[in-house]
């Protein structure tokens, strides 16, 4: 393809996400599959356009505001482009009309781009510079102070490709030497014993290893929420909110595939994803449940039978950006106060299952204080029998990140991971 049909492949694209309101790397995804002949090649490009775009919101919608004009998906793209060092002349040139290309620009569009005022960036607000949407200045201020500039820039970079190595099929020096043998030089992480790490975004999907069950693509961030679970062999284990099974399959590891483990989940679509997981792992020690909702009467018929209770809270995801840059400009004031709700409502249904001298994990990849420290506060108040347990008293398998006080706190610029919490609540006997 040719630069003006990569642009116009993100405009189309672009296009798709509005009107579906998904997600954009399941828009992306789909679309690519729809159309086998644009080359792996191209596809980089047209996602780095659009992945850049989502990055960069702030500034761009800043710019086109700032001139009055419509912030049309085609004028946020050309403006993203401009941003990013394409000339002015450039925008002109692919907006050829020719088959494949953009269409001719517009008046209005002429307009903007004449009128376009890069240097106003410099006295811009905070959000508008580092790329958030504005009702969030206070909630990530509160929670990073004067590490923000350096947490969002860190936000505003491409992921690593983190792997957990399954140690019920392999070993993590077996792991690191296959994977080489197949072309990808991993190295070890810093935190998690388990986590191998590659700075390229390479999908290891197609690698014998991967289909041997050898490992499982997972943030060591991530890893290390499974980590502090400290479960063992024998133990009745439930993860409350176990999705499509990430953090399952690591507890059924360090469990040596003995006891039990109950993966709950409301989503039946990813409840059904597990079984050929589990299957690939060799795990045979989960027992999957759909639940209508966190006071399903399954719940109740479990009352205090658990060793442990892992909670991965339902969650505004403001830690994964790095990942799905998209996510921030969809996350609302009301929809944050929505599953601020929610989350205190799992965390109290949850504790339920706990048994006396049993242990509740509550953990989430937000770095947002309403839906982390500040639902720990309010459960803890209501339930006197939980205590908190520091977080640098917990002793677990892994490399504790300094400065890790009450709860274990992530975020990429000073770890290198998602944006992370884990708090580990203990019942009284």
């Amino acid at each position: 393809m040719r630069y003006g049909g990569q642009v116009q492949a993100a405009i189309d694209l672009y296009n798709e996400a509005g009107r579906r309101a998904a997600p954009l790397d399941i828009v992306m995804s789909q679309y690519f599959r729809n159309r086998r002949y644009i080359g792996s090649k191209d596809k980089g490009v047209v996602a780095g356009i659009l992945y850049g775009l989502m990055r960069r919101m702030g500034e761009v919608n800043f710019l086109i505001e700032s001139v009055k004009g419509d912030k049309s998906y085609r004028l946020q793209i050309f403006v993203y482009l401009l941003l990013e060092g394409a000339s002015k002349q450039t925008i002109e040139n692919i907006c050829s009309g020719d088959t494949y290309a953009p269409k001719l620009l517009n008046n209005e569009e002429k307009k903007v781009l004449k009128a376009l005022d890069f240097g106003a960036l410099k006295n811009a607000p905070d959000y508008v510079k580092l790329n958030y949407p504005k009702w969030m200045d206070w909630h990530l201020k509160q929670t990073f102070g004067d590490k923000l500039s350096d947490v969002m820039e860190a936000m505003n970079q491409q992921a690593t490709t983190d792997i957990r190595v399954n140690t019920l099929v392999s070993s993590v020096d077996k792991v690191q030497a296959n994977l080489k043998d197949e072309g990808f030089e991993m190295r070890r992480a810093e935190y998690s014993p388990l986590c191998l790490r590659m700075d390229e975004r390479r999908s290891v999907f197609s690698t014998k290893a991967f289909k041997d069950g050898a490992f499982e693509m997972q943030d060591e961030g991530s890893q290390l929420i499974a980590a502090l679970c400290r479960v063992k062999a024998g133990l009745k284990v439930t993860d409350f909110c176990a999705g499509a099974g990430g953090k399952t399959l690591a507890l059924s590891a360090d469990m040596g595939n003995k006891g039990t483990i109950c993966a709950l989940d409301i989503n039946e679509r990813r409840l059904k994803e597990m079984p050929k997981r589990l299957k690939r792992a060799g795990v045979n020690n989960v027992q999957t449940h759909l639940i209508a909702s966190e006071n399903d009467k399954w719940v109740k018929r479990h009352k205090e039978t658990q060793d442990v209770v892992l909670v991965d809270a339902p969650c505004s995801g403001a830690g994964t950006w790095r990942r799905s840059p998209d996510s921030r400009w969809k996350l609302t004031q009301e929809s944050l106060a929505e599953l601020n709700e929610i989350q205190s409502s799992v965390l109290q249904s949850a504790a339920r299952l706990v048994k006396k001298g049993g242990r509740l994990v509550y953990a989430t990849c937000s770095v947002l204080r309403s839906e982390n420290e500040e639902q720990v506060e309010k459960f803890l108040e209501a339930n006197p029998s939980f205590k908190l347990q520091p977080i640098e008293t917990v002793e677990a398998s892994i490399q504790m990140p300094e400065g890790q006080k009450d709860f274990l706190r992530l975020n990429p610029f000073e770890h290198g991971t998602d944006g992370f919490f884990v708090a580990c609540l203990v019942k009284d006997l």
